[in-house]
């Protein structure tokens, strides 16, 4: 049966909104092991669990971002990098877009924007 736990790919080609989070304790608190989940089907060297299953980096990122701000009405504030939005974010090493799924492991948060504000690292960047 555990062909249908986390069945990511199953249900967004059923057309499921996918949304993603850190529900701790039951998941990571870090959204990038959550995409790397997504995407790589394992968080470790193991090979990867239901590969079938696995969703593409844009799909991940949607269900990380835009989607459950849709869930949670706030779609018109928060979810999407555009004025007027609230600005929580990360800059990364790298665009992980543009990568091989197998360097996710590798990308690093440069720095994060809380409600506007640089919390961690902030411009300039290298």
């Amino acid at each position: 049966m555990t062909d249908r736990a986390y069945a990511w790919r199953s249900l967004r080609d059923a057309g499921t909104l996918i949304a993603n989070g850190s529900d701790a304790p039951v998941e990571e608190l870090d959204p990038l092991l959550g995409i790397r989940a997504g995407v790589l089907r394992s968080l470790d060297d193991r090979p990867g669990w239901h590969p079938e299953q696995a969703l593409t980096i844009e799909d991940t990122l949607l269900a990380s971002t835009v989607a459950p701000a849709w869930l949670a009405g706030d779609e018109r504030r928060r979810g999407k990098l555009l004025p007027g939005f609230l600005a929580d974010l990360v800059v990364l090493d790298r665009d992980p877009v543009a990568i091989p799924p197998d360097e996710l492991p590798e990308v690093r948060v440069v720095a994060t924007m809380l409600g506007g504000r640089w919390v961690h690292g902030g411009p300039p960047f290298d």
